[in-house]
C-alpha cells in the first residue's frame, strides 16, 4: 500500500523534515476499481454555512475565549499560540524547495502559518496577520505547481488556501478570495480530476485516502461560494472515497494498519474532514455512527504508549518518546471519555513551547478541558485479535513504574509493515529494554534507487536491516526472511493478574523449515516479562537464532543468562531454559550495508543453536528489571 509518515511536531526545524508520508503500493494492493456504491452517493448538499466555516465556526471565538480564561492550561496555550503566531509575522515568505520526490515541508509550513496566523486574527482582530497572510497567499499562487506527482503536497497546500480563505474572510478583499479560488481550482480540482490517483481508485486504502480526501473537501467548503459547481463535485466525490479509509485503516476495535505514527497523522486529517463537515453542513452524514472503529482507536494510541514513556513503534514509526498529542481531545469530547487525556495532564500542567500545527485545535476542539479531574483509563490490557496488524498491548498500571508489553502478529505485505510479526517491545523501572528500532528516512533510501515500497518476498525493502526480520525480537530460522505473506494471529488473550499478554501461531513464517511455531508472550505475575517459543523443526536441520534488540551493554553470563545495563546504569536480567547446545550470543545491531542507518547504542541479545530434523524444542525467557546497579 501506499502512505506518508506525519510526525506530528511541526515546529520551525521540523518544517524541514522531507522523509514523511511516503506513497507506496503494498503486496496487498488491490486493482483500481469504481470507488463507492450506491448506498454511499449524497444526491443533495445540505444548505452550506456562511463564511467562516471550517472547524472554528462563525461566533466560535467566544466559544474558546470563555473556555480559556476558566483553564490555566488551555489559557497558556493560547496566550503561547497568539506569541507565536506574532513571532512568525518575521519568517520569510515560502520557497519551492523540492527535496526528493516532495515539497511537503513546504505545505505543512503553509499550513500552519495560515492556522496560527488566522486563529490570532480571528482572536485579536489585528489587521497585520491577515496582511501577511496575503503576501504569502501571493507568494505561493506564483508556484508553477503544488507537485501532484506527491499529491499529499498538493491537498496540504489546498488546506492552507482553505483556511486563509474561510478565517480571513472579513478581511480578506474580493480580488484575494478569488484568487485563492482560482488556485485550488487549477493546482487542486483540476490535477484531481485530471489524472488517475491510486488513493482514490484503489478498492484498499490507507492514510492517503484520508490525508487527500480532507485536502479537497475543504478547499471545496472554502471556496464553494466563488465555484459552487465543481466543489460540490469534489464534496461529493470525497464523501464516497473517505469511506474507505474510515472502514480500512481502522479495525472494527480500533487498531490502525499502519501503527501509531500513521494514527497520529492519518487520523488528525480525518477528523480534519469531520470537523469540516459538521461545522460547514451540521452533520457527518452518519460517519461516527457507521464506523466505530476511527472514536475506538484513541483509546488504542492512549494504550500504544509505554511505560518508559516510548511509543510502541512497530511499523514505519520511528522510535520516540511520546508528547503533546492535541488530537486526543477532539476524542475526550466526542467520547465523553476524559481518561483518553490522561497522558496529556503532565504536559500542559508541566508547562511547553506552543508551536505544533494542532496547538490551535486544541483550542478549538476543547477549551475547556479539565485536567483536574482526568483519571487513568481503567483497562490494564488493550487487545484487537481482529485486526489486520492484531496487537496486544499490556501494563501492570499507568505509572512510570510499571511493566509494558506491546506484541504484534500481522504479516509484512501490509502497509508500512516490517518483517516483525510475533516480535515485542518491554519496559520496566520507567525504561525500555527491547526495543524496535522503527523505521529508516525514505529519501535516504529512495535516492540509491532502492524500491521501498514493494511489499513483494525479493523486494529491495528486505534489504535494509531496520525493516527484516533480523532486527526485531523474534526467532529467526536460517537467517532466512519471513514470508511476507504469512499472517501471525492470536490463540488467546491473557488478562488476569497472575498473566497478562498474548498466545500466537507463527508457523507460517518459516516457510515450511518449522513443522510448529507458537510463542507466548506475557507478563508473570506482574514481575517479569516470559517469552515461551515452542517450536517442532521440520526435515532439515535448522539453525535457531532467538533475538532481542536491547542496550549495547550486555554481558553474557553462562550459555543460558545475560545481564544487561542500561545508560542510568539499571540491569535487566535475562534467563533462559534452553534446548541442548544453544547458547546466549551478542550480535551488532546494524548489518554493515551502506545503505542501512546505524542503530548506536544497541545490541542484539541472541540464544542460537541447532535444531536436528523433526526435533521438538522449548526457548524459555524470562526477563526482570533491577533498581540498583552492580558495584554502587
Amino acid at each position: 500500500m501506499r502512505g506518508d509518515f506525519f510526525t506530528g511536531v511541526l515546529q520551525v526545524a521540523a518544517f524541514m523534515l522531507c522523509a514523511v508520508w511516503q506513497p507506496c503500493f503494498g503486496a496487498d494492493a488491490g486493482a483500481p476499481s469504481k470507488p463507492g456504491n450506491s448506498e454511499e452517493v449524497v444526491e443533495a448538499l445540505p444548505k452550506m454555512a456562511p463564511h467562516p466555516r471550517l472547524f472554528m465556526e462563525r461566533g466560535a471565538e467566544q466559544r474558546i475565549l470563555k473556555g480559556v480564561k476558566s483553564n490555566p492550561e488551555m489559557s497558556r496555550l493560547h496566550d503561547g499560540v497568539i506569541k507565536t503566531a506574532y513571532d512568525w509575522l518575521k519568517k520569510p515568505l515560502l520557497k519551492r524547495n523540492q527535496v526528493g520526490k516532495r515539497i511537503l515541508h513546504t505545505s505543512k509550513e503553509a499550513c500552519a502559518r495560515m492556522e496560527y496566523w488566522g486563529y490570532a486574527y480571528r482572536m485579536t482582530k489585528d489587521l497585520a496577520f491577515a496582511e501577511r497572510a496575503k503576501k504569502e497567499i501571493e507568494n505561493l499562487s506564483k508556484f508553477e505547481d503544488w507537485n501532484p506527482s506527491h499529491y499529499l503536497d498538493v491537498v496540504e497546500m489546498s488546506l492552507a488556501f482553505a483556511i486563509a480563505r474561510d478565517w480571513f474572510d472579513s478581511a480578506f478583499d474580493a480580488q484575494t478570495k478569488n484568487l485563492i479560488a482560482r488556485q485550488i481550482e487549477e493546482k487542486a480540482f483540476a490535477t484531481f480530476f485530471g489524472r488517475k490517483h491510486f488513493w482514490y481508485e484503489s478498492d484498499n486504502s490507507n492514510n492517503w485516502n484520508q490525508i487527500c480526501n480532507m485536502g479537497l473537501l475543504c478547499g471545496a467548503i472554502a471556496v464553494y461560494d466563488e465555484s459552487p459547481e465543481m466543489s460540490e463535485k469534489v464534496i461529493k466525490a470525497t464523501l464516497k472515497s473517505i469511506r474507505r479509509g474510515l472502514s480500512q485503516c481502522y479495525s472494527e476495535g480500533g487498531t490502525y494498519v499502519e501503527g501509531l505514527g500513521y494514527w497520529e497523522g492519518g487520523t488528525f486529517f480525518q477528523t480534519l474532514y469531520l470537523n469540516a463537515l459538521q461545522t460547514a453542513f451540521g452533520t457527518d452524514f452518519g460517519m461516527l455512527k457507521r464506523y466505530p472503529g476511527y472514536t475506538r482507536s484513541a483509546m488504542f494510541a492512549v494504550s500504544m504508549v509505554g511505560a518508559s514513556g516510548l511509543v510502541y513503534n512497530f511499523s514505519d514509526d520511528r522510535e520516540r518518546a511520546a508528547g503533546r498529542n492535541p488530537l486526543l481531545f477532539w476524542f475526550a469530547k466526542t467520547s465523553g471519555d476524559s481518561s483518553i487525556l490522561y497522558s496529556q495532564r503532565r504536559f500542559y500542567e508541566e508547562g511547553f513551547k506552543p508551536g505544533m500545527q494542532q496547538d490551535v485545535f486544541s483550542l478549538i476542539w476543547a477549551p475547556d478541558a479539565d485536567f483536574k479531574n482526568v483519571a487513568p483509563p481503567r483497562k490494564l490490557v488493550w487487545s484487537d485479535a481482529d485486526a489486520k496488524n492484531p496487537v496486544v498491548l499490556a501494563r501492570t498500571g499507568w505509572g512510570k513504574g510499571a511493566l509494558f508489553l506491546g506484541a504484534k502478529g500481522g504479516k509484512a505485505a501490509l502497509s508500512h509493515a516490517h518483517m516483525d510479526a510475533s516480535s515485542f517491545v518491554f519496559d520496566a523501572l520507567g525504561e525500555r529494554w527491547v526495543f524496535d528500532f522503527g523505521s529508516q528516512d525514505y529519501n535516504s533510501l529512495e535516492k540509491l534507487k532502492l524500491n521501498i515500497w514493494d511489499f513483494s518476498q525479493r523486494s529491495d525493502r528486505w534489504k535494509v536491516f531496520r525493516y527484516g526480520n533480523l532486527s526485531h525480537a523474534v526467532v529467526v530460522v536460517n537467517g532466512e526472511p519471513f514470508d511476507v505473506s504469512a499472517d501471525v494471529r492470536f490463540a488467546k488473550i491473557y488478562d488476569s493478574p497472575k498473566k497478562k499478554g498474548v498466545l500466537m501461531d507463527n508457523t507460517a513464517l518459516y516457510c515450511g523449515a518449522l513443522k510448529k511455531s507458537s510463542r507466548e508472550i506475557f507478563i508473570e505475575d506482574s514481575k517479569r516479562l516470559r517469552v515461551v517459543d515452542r517450536l517442532v523443526n521440520g526435515k532439515e536441520s535448522s539453525k535457531i537464532s532467538w533475538r532481542m534488540p536491547t542496550w549495547k551493554n550486555v554481558e553474557v553470563a553462562g550459555k543460558n543468562s545475560a545481564l544487561v545495563v542500561s545508560p542510568s546504569g539499571k540491569i535487566m536480567k535475562v534467563r533462559a531454559a534452553l534446548p541442548e547446545g544453544f547458547k546466549a550470543v551478542v550480535l551488532p545491531a546494524e548489518s554493515g550495508n551502506s545503505w542501512d542507518a546505524k542503530n548506536r547504542g544497541r545490541a542484539i541479545l541472541a540464544f542460537e543453536g541447532t535444531l536436528s530434523p523433526g526435533q521438538n524444542a522449548c526457548i524459555d525467557v524470562a526477563l526482570a528489571a533491577e533498581e540498583a546497579s552492580r558495584g554502587n
